[in-house]
């Protein structure tokens, strides 16, 4: 990735419209990253028996290397607002880290009330749900269950509604964590004989979504040419410009209106 936006973002794209696009890049990036770790642990969760994670030290620890690198190369090249919005991603990504790796309630409370909720107190309550269930074979039960009903007694001010969003105490745009999509929380469900799994469910909603957007910008493009065409014929040809035999200097007409 970073061998592309060196290669063609700096040829391809100005300065002001390159910083841009990285910025966008960046969110996009952490997304999709937070995105396919959700869907990894609901796989683990519906899948105890056969996916588990044999080493979750291991697994944390590939996580923990992952993000500096990523990081670090987005630190290099993103430096709008002192490094806010990198910092912002690091600091999102740590966290999860933390969340991972807790072992004992009194630490989760901890990183729940200083470090969660200050700064992401938008987070879905499924982000929590799966990061716990999916540690069934590292984590007993009784930690498991203290650690959701410290989350859900630390959320219940919050009064949040059917989907999920707090409706007091967080009056922010949406953070990293509460950006993501809430459909995610169905994916530790199986499916059942007669019913589609959320996971298929989710792909073929995603594909809807992809389809329905690129369906909106060939309207919008085609609307557009349309407009630029009925301008173009109110406006009508202009005259080109004729040579004066009394005088030296010579009308150029517009090389478009001569080719009409």
């Amino acid at each position: 990735m970073s061998d592309f936006i060196d290669e063609e973002f700096t040829k391809a794209l100005e300065e002001t419209r390159m910083r841009l696009v990285m910025r966008s890049m960046l969110t996009r990036y952490v997304q999709k990253y937070l995105t396919t770790l959700m869907e990894f642990l609901g796989e683990v969760i519906r899948h105890q028996n056969n996916r588990s994670v044999e080493d979750w030290n291991a697994f944390v620890d590939c996580f923990s290397r992952d993000t500096v690198v990523a990081m670090d190369m987005w630190d290099e090249r993103v430096k709008e607002g002192n490094g806010k919005l990198v910092n912002s991603a690091r600091r999102v990504l740590e966290v999860i880290m933390h969340l991972l790796s807790v072992k004992k309630p009194v630490d989760f409370n901890f990183i729940v009330q200083k470090d969660l909720l200050d700064d992401y107190g938008d987070c879905p309550s499924f982000v929590v749900r799966f990061i716990l269930q999916a540690r069934q074979n590292e984590l007993d039960k009784d930690s498991r269950d203290t650690m959701m009903a410290l989350w859900n007694e630390r959320v219940a001010f919050q009064q949040r509604g059917p989907d999920d969003v707090p409706t007091v105490g967080w009056s922010q745009p949406p953070s990293f964590l509460g950006a993501l999509d809430r459909s995610l929380a169905e994916l530790n469900k199986r499916g059942g004989l007669f019913r589609t799994s959320p996971r298929k469910r989710r792909v073929k909603a995603e594909q809807k979504r992809r389809e329905d957007e690129k369906q909106a910008r060939r309207e919008e493009r085609r609307v557009r040419r349309e407009a630029d065409t009925t301008a173009k014929k109110m406006k009508g040809p202009s005259k080109p410009g004729m040579h004066s035999l009394q005088d030296d200097t010579v009308e150029v007409g517009k090389l478009a209106d001569l080719l009409k």
